[in-house]
């Protein structure tokens, strides 16, 4: 995923976000999966997901490959 994001920052935390949604949460909201992946609070979550610079879909297209 890495060429499709902008700063290693942010790849980082793509990177645990996918360990967060595929690991066996019952719910799969920001605070949970922020808590699956040993994050104190959502909000580098929320950055990648709402502000982060990234091509996501370069992101879709490698992930589903």
């Amino acid at each position: 995923m890495r060429p499709n994001l902008a700063r290693p920052e942010p790849h980082q935390h793509a990177l645990a976000y996918r360990e967060g949604l595929r690991s066996d949460l019952p719910r799969k909201n920001g605070w949970q999966v922020a808590e699956a992946i040993e994050e104190a609070t959502p909000y580098a979550v929320q950055h990648l997901l709402a502000r982060a610079k990234w091509d996501c879909d370069g992101v879709r297209d490698e992930l589903k490959a």
